[in-house]
């Protein structure tokens, strides 16, 4: 379920958010959309980002290990919307794989 952002990120929090999708994250173009995710071993992460982003929180079970892990997910306007926000802070190899997520959205 889509949520709507809580709090109010600061300046801080976008770049802590960049420093997140780089390391964890993986934008994409799926289902004619935008998306952006972050799958994550500890639930914190992904309900601060939930709070201060807005998007969706699941749950994922990995069937050989049987350990679970939280994934944060955004779609549409709203995920294109923080990917732009973004950009600026991400690798060359990211900065790609935004663009790809986003251009695809305008074709």
């Amino acid at each position: 379920m889509s949520q709507v952002a809580t709090e109010h990120p600061t300046t801080a929090d976008i770049g802590w958010l960049a420093g997140i999708v780089e390391g964890e994250g993986y934008m994409r173009y799926a289902g004619y959309t935008c998306q952006l995710e972050v799958v994550q071993k500890d639930d914190w992460l992904v309900w601060k980002l939930q709070n201060l982003f807005g998007g969706g929180v699941t749950t994922i079970q990995n069937k050989k290990t049987n350990k679970h892990y939280w994934k944060w997910i955004v779609t549409g306007p709203r995920a294109r919307g923080i990917v732009m926000t973004i950009y600026k802070f991400l690798s060359p190899r990211r900065k790609l794989q935004a663009l790809l997520a986003i251009e695809r959205i305008k074709l």
